[in-house]
């Protein structure tokens, strides 16, 4: 071990081999010019062990952040000047009235369940209803902001052909809007 804490070999005996030699000393073999590093060479981690704490702090930040994401990427923005369960009730309201109650046929295929408990974070899921415990396809989330409630709208309807008509439709209705278009 000492030879690994030691940059270079110790002077031949009779060089500097005194009580009170220096290693810096003439006449030894280490040059003036470079400093001894026994104490500070001891204390390193070797590489493998930086390197793996390295990794380990990559991985925390990378799920922090992912963490910290609220919604998908692609999703669309509204804004309402209701407090968010005020907003989001009103929305289910009018999707059970409008998309669901009068027959569309677009929504034949798909029922609504509305979260309404959670104050933080209401929403209203469209599922399909041949499988009801599925993921969403349109989810609308309704959260607190300074001032009023943004409405996220995301999921694969809102990818198709429909995607303008759901956006126009609940961006009236997050404006109060109290009639099916």
């Amino acid at each position: 071990m000492r030879g690994e804490l030691d940059a270079y070999p110790p002077p031949p005996r009779g060089e500097g081999s005194g009580e009170g030699s220096s290693p810096l000393r003439v006449g030894s073999r280490r040059p003036l010019s470079q400093p001894v590093l026994r104490f500070a060479q001891a204390r390193l981690p070797s590489p493998p062990w930086g390197e793996r704490v390295f990794r380990a702090l990559l991985a925390v930040q990378v799920l922090f952040l992912a963490a910290c994401q609220t919604a998908p990427q692609g999703y669309v923005l509204l804004h309402a000047n209701q407090n968010p369960v005020n907003a989001a009730k009103h929305i289910a309201d009018m999707v059970g009235d409008c998309w669901f109650g009068d027959g569309n046929s677009y929504f034949a295929d798909y029922s609504y369940a509305p979260e309404l408990s959670s104050s933080e974070r209401p929403r209203v899921l469209i599922v399909e209803k041949s499988d009801p415990a599925g993921l969403p396809k349109l989810v609308i989330e309704v959260v607190r902001e300074k001032r009023g409630s943004d409405i996220r709208l995301f999921g694969p309807l809102m990818e198709n052909d429909q995607a303008e008509r759901i956006r126009d439709d609940v961006a009236f209705w997050a404006g109060g809007g109290r009639i099916c278009r």
